[in-house]
């Protein structure tokens, strides 16, 4: 498929997407779920968080991470027996020209690019208090924009045939997540979890930016991701953790890698780095969280001997129907790391 035109391979999958779009308006499982103060008649009980039957399925952001419980979320669902399956995605087929009034200047460029995901979640309960979840995101953006993935003015990150991105945003892996979890209920008010990721995303920073509420009907990546969420995409990541109430407190260990330029494969699992992260919901419409990691190596960061990455992230994150996006604050230090 490295030989086919990137264009005729965009064209296919947004014929793929339309009929699937076109599927979903005639299926009546295609619909916003519902809000925690909507009244809704289903056959079934509504899907739960992936990591607790007491959460809405609303809370659900990337990896283990909480959005607010007020923002939208749009799927096709399906029961079967106690199984509950949800699908959706994004497509964005366009024409996209970035610094285009300036000619030979800073990240000056235009192609025509398609950036899309999709994501498929699947979970039962086990019991009465246990939940068993699988996720998966799947992502063809290395074969609608190529491997260097497409302008944005302003954008870092990560590398293409050895040479550092700079006013591009790279293409996301075909497997970004492949993931299992299983939650139990202490109480209403207290679940203890764990969360397997091969690929996966550690308890560090926020939602990954295309979960938020605030990407919906944006095809581009946030400036700020690889300073807010670089490691949503780790190949090998184990999380543990605990809520009551309105709080949650989650630790991981995972491998302190950007995935490599082959976006088909898996990379090496490691473990070698580890984060830990405190959230709260107060309300409806808020999502807060500080977090920080611990982080052995980062292909985006210049190779430097016996030197490790200590992160902090502040975040507060109100419901995107209010059209706020998230502010944040984040620490990043080198020190020596003793332990090489």
């Amino acid at each position: 498929m490295e030989n086919l035109p990137k264009h005729l391979i965009i064209i296919a999958f947004l014929s793929l997407g339309t009929a699937t779009a076109s599927t979903a308006q005639h299926d009546h499982g295609a619909h916003p779920m519902p809000m925690p103060d909507t009244v809704m008649p289903m056959m079934h009980a509504p899907m739960s968080s992936s990591l607790s039957l007491s959460l809405p399925m609303n809370r659900n952001g990337s990896g283990t991470g909480w959005q607010p419980d007020s923002t939208p979320m749009f799927g096709v669902m399906r029961h079967f027996g106690p199984w509950m399956l949800m699908a959706h995605g994004d497509l964005f087929l366009r024409y996209n020209a970035q610094n285009f009034n300036n000619d030979g200047k800073r990240g000056n460029a235009h192609d025509v690019d398609a950036p899309n995901w999709a994501m498929l979640m699947l979970q039962r309960p086990t019991g009465r208090n246990g939940l068993l979840a699988f996720t998966g995101m799947f992502s063809l953006d290395r074969l609608t924009m190529g491997g260097d993935g497409y302008p944005l003015l302003f954008q870092t990150g990560e590398s293409w045939q050895g040479k550092p991105l700079v006013d591009r945003q790279h293409p996301h892996d075909l497997f970004s997540s492949l993931s299992v979890s299983y939650s139990h209920r202490l109480s209403k008010q207290a679940d203890v979890f764990a969360y397997f990721g091969y690929p996966g995303e550690p308890a560090l920073g926020p939602v990954a930016f295309m979960h938020r509420g605030s990407a919906l009907g944006s095809p581009d990546a946030t400036l700020g991701h690889h300073w807010q969420d670089a490691t949503h995409i780790v190949f090998g990541v184990a999380t543990l953790g605990f809520r009551y109430g309105m709080f949650k407190l989650e630790g991981s260990s995972f491998t302190g890698r950007e995935p490599v330029a082959d976006r088909y494969d898996f990379d090496k699992p490691r473990f070698d780095s580890y984060s830990y992260r405190l959230s709260m919901n107060p309300g409806p419409r808020w999502a807060l969280q500080f977090s920080q990691g611990f982080i052995k190596k980062s292909r985006s960061q210049p190779p430097q001997r016996g030197r490790g990455a200590h992160n902090g992230v502040h975040l507060a994150e109100p419901t995107a129907r209010h059209g706020a996006l998230p502010a944040q604050f984040r620490d990043i230090r080198h020190e020596q790391n003793r332990r090489t």
